[in-house]
């Protein structure tokens, strides 16, 4: 990142040290976060069936989409020469339980649904062309009984915040769709990914230029940079113009870590 282009160029620290520092950074921010949370809530308006009914009915159109055909072949296509994931990880995904009757099929109840539905399709993909079976967790702080139901119900388990983050490692795949950069941090605070989908190195960037004395945001950008210099990168195919899957994944990109015999190759793709 260069002042040059207006953005603030941060060097990632250097040594066991150094890391550990921006570890214990990331970590004493993410907890401070969710000490200012609320509780989640006791009861559910939506039972589990009536979640996976909305599911089918919000994630038909995204299946249709050129996102969906352009995630799939960018998956099958990258398997050999990158990171194998065992464990995949679904942060902040949102609730896909309503208020009442009137506010479902919202905005933010299609964005839930389809982004789960993007997280469960590479899972799908990566299984299928590794062989693996991969073990799935979700953490969202707003997950009632319903939704922790209907997700166990599709094989993946719920998990507390911050327990998630225990699991990200070189073989995880970590997917968090606009997240907070304190959650981001929390997540990378320890290791890096194999597969890392979530906010956009140039999105970080452009709130860097806002949040000025944020050392967090600093802590996390520096993170996905030294992610970046190990990884391929694609920006996440985005859905049509001019609907809502137009920013359903807006912001976000995709890193995939190299293999190690494959250190000097790689950069940018598409």
């Amino acid at each position: 990142m260069s002042s040059d282009a207006g953005t603030w160029q941060v060097i990632p620290p250097k040594g066991r040290r150094g890391r550990q520092r921006l570890a214990d950074l990331l970590t004493q921010e993410a907890v401070n976060a969710q000490t200012r949370a609320g509780t989640p809530p006791a009861t559910s308006f939506l039972d589990a069936a009536s979640i996976a009914a909305d599911h089918e009915k919000l994630c038909s159109k995204w299946r249709d989409s050129s996102s969906y055909r352009e995630l799939c072949a960018l998956v099958s296509a990258n398997t050999v020469g990158h990171a194998t994931i065992k464990t995949a990880i679904c942060l902040g995904p949102g609730s896909f339980d309503v208020r009442d009757e009137s506010s479902r099929y919202c905005r933010s109840s299609h964005d839930a649904h389809v982004q789960l539905e993007a997280f469960r399709t590479v899972v799908g993909l990566l299984e299928e062309k590794s062989g693996y079976k991969i073990q799935c967790y979700a953490q969202e702080p707003s997950f009632g009984p319903s939704d922790k139901e209907y997700c166990h119900s599709l094989g993946i388990e719920v998990v507390d915040t911050p327990g998630a983050f225990q699991h990200v490692d070189s073989t995880a795949f970590v997917f968090g769709i606009h997240l907070p950069h304190v959650a981001w941090g929390y997540a990378l605070s320890h290791h890096l990914p194999g597969l890392y989908v979530g906010t956009s190195l140039n999105s970080l960037d452009e709130l860097n230029t806002a949040l000025r004395d944020d050392k967090a945001l600093a802590a996390v950008i520096a993170r996905v940079e030294e992610m970046r210099s190990s990884a391929d990168r694609w920006a996440f195919p985005a859905g049509e113009r001019h609907t809502w899957l137009e920013s359903t994944f807006s912001s976000t990109e995709i890193l995939w870590l190299r293999e190690k015999a494959d250190d000097a190759f790689g950069g940018e793709k598409g």
